[in-house]
Formats: C-alpha cells, structure tokens, sequence
C-alpha cells in the first residue's frame, strides 16, 4: 500500500448474508459523503470471469470451510491491488461483504482502516424474509421433490419455499467462520434490529 494513511478513509463491514449491509453501506455513504460502495461479491464476480478457479466458482450456499477460506483470500488479494487506486485518491469508501480474509483485515486494522461486524439480530426467519424487499428474484426449493427453480420475491412467496430457509446450518458455518476471525482480531460488533438502528451506531466509528 502506498499510502497507508488513506486506509482511514476506508470502512469495511463485515459479517455473511442477510444483514442488511448493502442497504446500510449505501445510507452511510449518502449521510456522511462517502464517495462509493464496494461489495466484495463484485471481486468474486470479476475473478469469475478472468480466473474461475474452483473456490471462485463454488455457490456460497455449497461452500465449506477450506474452499470458503480459500475464496476469501483470492478475492481479498484483489481487493487489496484495487484500494491502492482509490489510496492515491484519498477517497472515501464503504467496503462491504464477506470475502475478507483474515490477513486482509490484520492489514486493514493496522493500518488505520476502520472495521465493524454487523450483527443483525432478527431471528433467520425474519432475515430470509427480508429478502424479498430487496431482492426480485430467489431459489425456491420444492418440499417434497427438492428440485429448485427461481421465483419473483413476491409477498405472497411462501418464506418455507425459499432457498435459503433450508440452508441455515450451511450459512451458521460461515457465520462462525467470520466471527471467529472478528473476535481474534478485537473487531468492533454491532448489533441491532432494523437499518436505522445499525446506522446511528456505526456513527461513533466514522
């Protein structure tokens, strides 16, 4: 990194699926005159494209712990050689999603960059359901048959129907992953129930 100091201007919100963190990253930039939001997903997605090896390729719902950590690390080395230009800038962004390795973020924190865990502490339940404000289309997995297709996230959409309901032991893996590297680390956790909560604590760290 070039200019280390600029890592300041950076947060990094940490945690997996179905914590609000894409609709909170954007409020915090519009509220406190971040310059942009970066989703990791984005880096997994490029990495797709140009260097599909079989950790980038594998579905987030299908992964376990070897090949998630392996994703982690190759999206996180991206990640890094891609903040070197925004550094230079001194730009101010918001970072977000679950692909940070736990090198990754030793470097980040040392280097002044500030870090917090999402914690949204809705039942699964609740969470999943919550997908449907934000997200058009899901999987839906048939009960009986398993077969899975894809469904408009309507209202009327049966929350038993959709993907991610049976898959929350996969997803609490993950869960633990993360939050394993975050308590190590000494990285701030915050937790809450609804999106304005979340923003009015993450405040004291901007």
């Amino acid at each position: 990194m070039k200019n280390n100091l600029y890592y300041s201007s950076f947060i990094f919100l940490i945690w997996w699926a179905f914590q609000g963190k894409s609709l909170i990253s954007i409020k915090i930039a519009e509220k406190y005159n971040f310059s942009g939001v970066i989703s990791t997903d984005l880096f997994r997605n490029i990495l797709r494209i140009n260097n599909p090896t079989n950790a980038i390729l594998c579905s987030t719902s299908k992964l376990n712990d070897d090949i998630f950590n392996i994703q982690r690390k190759e999206v996180s080395d991206l990640l890094y050689k891609t903040l070197d230009f925004y550094a230079d800038r001194k730009e101010k962004l918001v970072i977000e999603w679950v692909h940070f390795s736990k090198d990754f973020l030793k470097f980040a924190l040392k280097n002044w960059a500030k870090c917090i865990c999402l914690n949204n502490s809705l039942p699964w339940r609740d969470k999943v359901n919550l997908k449907k404000i934000t997200t058009p289309i899901t999987r839906v997995i048939n009960r009986d048959t398993l077969e899975e297709n894809f469904a408009n996230h309507t209202e009327d959409l049966n929350i038993e129907d959709i993907f991610y309901t049976h898959k929350e032991k996969e997803y609490s893996l993950m869960h633990n992953i993360i939050l394993s590297d975050v308590k190590e680390l000494g990285i701030n956790i915050i937790s809450y129930s609804s999106i304005d909560e979340a923003i009015i604590k993450i405040k004291e760290f901007i």
